[in-house]
């Protein structure tokens, strides 16, 4: 089968996925408006919403010939990547081999009080950030000898603040403008920022805009029962808006002054690579930043992995550099 083809054949996957309607973790997932629940997307990022689901890939560097000088390694990877968290529900998920062979895993998660976290153990670990605060997840890799090594991601969970000024005025704290001036001002030209106001006026270049574009065209949109992180669909939640019969001329002005703070959570923002941000200003001065500064590849393949907006992401995973046994995954690497 040609690449072409896998790419076609992955795009209209995810398209079906986006018809049908079901449960995530045994939970039905009702949204607003006519958007159906939505498979399981997980994000690269250690930042995400309440209530979303946290995935990430074990893997393990077996010691050199001298262990002293080229330890055993255990490194955990963001999960964030279609089609395979690409599910309805976590118990139709089937775990990938590890990458090396040779290793038992043992993950641990240490959750923030109150929380009650589910842990799906295997080459992926499985969590949902149930409450806000602080989760560690930590892996153990041990290979046939007995050597162990063990690392820790940590990942917040919080809730959407939004980039400011959407529905008018000057961004106010704690929305990320108010910090980043230049950055936002920048942001303001991109087609991420105006993609909401081209679809439901009409001018979307991916064709006729329909309500199962918006977790693509706007911030925070998970459509997830139990999860109210202040995203997209949330606000939406709070109020009568509709998607408009007809795209045209006027739509996104009538959304921005009936509606402003729906509106403000429209477009593809700052939080929807980064991570939602309301822990992030004032977690600045005392140490970790609290928000996601990566770009890993499923970041982006959150919504990039559908072929309606563009197949960079099947092709990623198609080539050598999504193989991570290849060189192409791991060069250059070092200090």
């Amino acid at each position: 089968m040609s690449r072409k083809l896998l790419v076609t054949v992955g795009g209209l996957m995810l398209f079906l996925s986006l018809l049908l309607l079901g449960g995530v973790w045994d939970a039905e997932s009702q949204g607003p408006g006519d958007v159906p629940a939505l498979p399981i997307v997980t994000s690269a990022t250690n930042a995400v919403g309440i209530g979303d689901y946290v995935a990430a890939e074990a893997y393990a560097v077996p010691a050199g010939e001298d262990p002293a000088e080229q330890p055993l390694v255990a490194l955990i990877m963001p999960y964030g990547i279609y089609p395979a968290m690409n599910v309805m529900s976590i118990d139709d998920f089937v775990q990938p081999e590890l990458a090396v062979e040779g290793f038992t895993l043992e993950w641990s998660l240490e959750a923030p009080e109150g929380a009650n976290p589910e842990l799906v153990e295997g080459t992926v670990a499985i969590f949902r950030a149930d409450v806000e605060g602080e989760y560690n997840l930590t892996l153990t890799a041990t290979d046939e000898a007995g050597t162990s090594a063990s690392t820790t991601w940590t990942v917040w969970a919080t809730t959407y603040v939004g980039v400011g000024g959407l529905a008018g005025g000057a961004p106010e704290f704690p929305e990320c403008g108010i910090c980043h001036t230049n950055t936002g001002r920048a942001w303001y030209s991109t087609a991420h920022a105006s993609v909401m106001m081209r679809g439901l006026d009409g001018e979307d270049e991916f064709g006729e805009f329909h309500a199962e574009f918006l977790p693509y065209y706007t911030t925070g949109f998970n459509n997830l029962d139990g999860a109210d992180a202040g995203g997209f669909d949330d606000v939406w939640a709070t109020t009568d808006w509709t998607v408009p019969a007809e795209m045209m001329d006027g739509n996104y002005s009538a959304l921005v002054a009936d509606y402003p703070q729906l509106a403000a959570m429209s477009g593809v923002q700052c939080e929807a690579c980064h991570g939602p941000g309301a822990s992030h200003p004032t977690s600045v001065a005392e140490g970790p930043a609290r928000i996601g500064t990566g770009l890993e590849y499923g970041t982006c393949a959150q919504c990039h992995a559908s072929e309606a907006f563009g197949p960079a992401a099947q092709q990623w995973e198609l080539s050598g550099h999504a193989d991570k046994t290849a060189q192409a995954f791991w060069y250059p690497i070092g200090d």
